[in-house]
């Protein structure tokens, strides 16, 4: 739970939209004409998944769908699936991985999912036949699987931020609604977490872009097809759905469930959640969070800090360790890649190898790259920047590292 310093009665003008944050901020430091600042109120939330109705079933489909899928049958069933909502001639274009964008006939298509030129090859075809892209279903990001990192991050995460930026490059004022679909597989939700995070974003940026992350929990992992008819109507469902403030959906047997969150009380219970003496491996360590949680793991009473970074040891990192040592609390620092999965399970063989246990990890590596994102480079969203280790978080999910539970 992270505290959130404002007071209320700003906070609330904040989300009502009747105050700037930095108007909010200025306030709260006093920097508005010299005003002292006011007593800050912490307020702490938590993440839940809040039960909500499903979208009205069959209502207000569309009659124009572009299907990311894997093939034939995936459009055969969004097009049953819309005939049988009462739509006479619906229209579904089919778009398939390939090497390279061309036109396969008959509303069919396929591209190179990691070449952003053929995002816009791809609108312009479609604009040709008349066809608008303004309701979209992803499938791609059906398969994405931890073990398979880079692929996962092209169809989870690259090649939707590939589509928004061809469509924002091609102007216009016609909302597109997008619904993603993603499974049960180990890992999966790291991608959701990741997809769903981009397209909050995007949606702040550009209201015109309404897209939606669905986590399909039923589901028993990537196989060669995904898609079932009542599954297929469900997602249709989504995609009608004109609420734009859902961004992520998650389907628990017969619970649809949005990500919200809820204030709460913290009690001392749930405060204490740090073992005594425990042994905790903090990626990113040198870091600004890093060094933060480090500091307040051993102020905790930790009995070993093991931090982890991609450079080497050198004079200025080695005054930081000095800087967190503690009589009581031993810190080492390991050089290691944590989006490099036998690095990763070296490093956690040897942890539990040196001290006999691993209490909890904390994930605080990533390269911050910020820009717009209809500016963002292929530099600056390529797999070997930011995206591998928040997205796939090697450390906590590795096989070596599941049998301890990471903060």
């Amino acid at each position: 739970m992270s505290p959130l310093l404002l007071p209320r009665d700003i906070l609330e003008r904040v989300r009502r939209r009747e105050l700037a944050p930095e108007s909010a901020l200025a306030s709260l430091r006093g920097d508005d004409a010299g005003q002292p600042a006011g007593h800050a109120e912490t307020l702490f939330f938590r993440p839940i998944w809040q039960p909500m109705c499903a979208p009205k079933a069959g209502s207000s489909r569309p009659t124009s769908v572009v299907v990311f899928g894997h093939g034939a049958a995936d459009r055969a069933l969004v097009r049953a699936s819309l005939t049988g909502a009462g739509q006479a001639a619906p229209r579904v274009a089919l778009v398939t991985p390939g090497r390279a964008f061309r036109a396969l006939g008959a509303d069919a298509y396929e591209l190179d999912a990691r070449e952003p030129a053929d995002y816009a090859a791809l609108l312009q075809a479609l604009a040709s036949t008349g066809q608008a892209c303004t309701h979209v279903l992803y499938l791609w990001s059906s398969h994405a699987q931890l073990e398979r990192v880079e692929a996962g991050l092209s169809d989870s995460l690259l090649a939707p931020l590939a589509l928004a930026q061809a469509l924002l490059a091609a102007g216009g004022q016609q909302r597109v609604r997008l619904c993603a679909l993603l499974n049960s597989a180990p890992g999966a939700s790291a991608f959701a977490r990741a997809l769903a995070g981009f397209v909050r974003t995007l949606h702040l940026e550009h209201a015109r872009l309404s897209w939606r992350v669905v986590e399909d929990q039923r589901a028993p992992g990537p196989v060669d097809s995904v898609l079932s008819r009542a599954l297929c109507e469900r997602l249709l469902d989504e995609l009608a759905d004109p609420d734009d403030t859902v961004a992520h959906v998650r389907l628990e047997r017969e619970l649809r469930c949005v990500s919200a969150f809820e204030e709460c009380v913290p009690t001392a219970a749930s405060s204490a959640v740090l073992p005594p003496r425990g042994c905790y491996l903090v990626s990113g360590g040198l870091g600004g969070l890093g060094l933060l949680f480090a500091r307040r793991l051993l102020d905790a009473g930790a009995a070993q800090v093991v931090l982890v970074g991609r450079a080497a040891l050198d004079a200025d990192r080695e005054r930081l360790l000095s800087e967190l040592r503690r009589p009581e609390g031993e810190v080492s620092y390991v050089s290691a890649d944590v989006s490099d999965a036998r690095a990763i399970e070296a490093l956690v063989s040897g942890v539990r190898a040196r001290h006999g246990r691993l209490d909890g990890v904390l994930h605080c590596a990533g390269v911050v790259r910020d820009a717009l994102v209809a500016h963002k480079t292929r530099r600056s969203r390529a797999c070997s920047s930011s995206m591998p280790p928040r997205v796939t978080n090697r450390c906590a999910s590795s096989p070596a590292a599941r049998r301890w539970p990471p903060c």
